[in-house]
């Protein structure tokens, strides 16, 4: 597989303006199971450095507030890597019990390159931001249509379902439901461990 950043780029162009296809040959490469594993930890360390430089680019008053949240490359790395793992599980999972035929080793590796994808959009939208600041918020709700666009196709293609607009709504429902679930654990957690009394 060629990895120059020519023919990387031209993947997710073709990735953007279709999607279906690209997640198709994605997984018709028959890539090692190890490459799906290794783009996803690559990934979580590109997030994480894009997110610092954004980061450094935005206005002194929202750096301050953000200061703790952001303080550490490392830990934003770690908390990228597990949201892609629990990702991969609820595409694989979901899409399983919703009577789809994608393996993990493939939901793994469209993961890893939806990932990439919206590094390289991430990347456009910090350039932009510097350039042209009012187009900054025009281009964050880019990157969250793109991210839609991206997974319900990837994850249509990966478990062979026909209709996109179903696979997107299970997405909302799946997304919905998993933040419910992730509230109450911190409830629950965070209630635990707190001050007493």
């Amino acid at each position: 597989m060629d990895l120059t950043a020519r023919t990387l780029l031209g993947m997710v162009r073709s990735s953007i303006s279709a999607p279906r296809a690209a997640a198709a040959a994605l997984i018709g490469q028959n890539l090692p199971r190890e490459a799906g594993w290794f783009g996803l930890a690559l990934m979580a360390v590109g997030t994480a450095i894009l997110t610092h430089l954004s980061f450094a680019t935005m206005p002194e008053e929202t750096q301050s507030f953000f200061a703790e949240a952001m303080r550490s490359p490392i830990r934003t790395a770690l908390l990228q890597w597990a949201a892609m793992l629990v990702a991969v599980q609820l595409v694989h999972k979901v899409g399983r019990w919703r009577g789809g035929t994608g393996s993990l080793a493939d939901s793994v590796l469209l993961v890893a390159w939806l990932q990439f994808s919206l590094l390289v959009a991430q990347a456009v939208e910090i350039v932009v931001q510097l350039a042209v600041p009012p187009l900054g918020g025009l281009m964050s709700i880019g990157s969250l249509i793109l991210l839609f666009w991206l997974l319900t196709n990837f994850v249509a293609e990966l478990h062979g379902f026909r209709s996109l607009p179903l696979t997107f709504l299970g997405i909302i429902a799946t997304m919905l439901a998993a933040a419910i679930v992730l509230a109450l654990v911190f409830t629950l957690v965070f209630g635990l461990v707190g001050p007493k009394g």
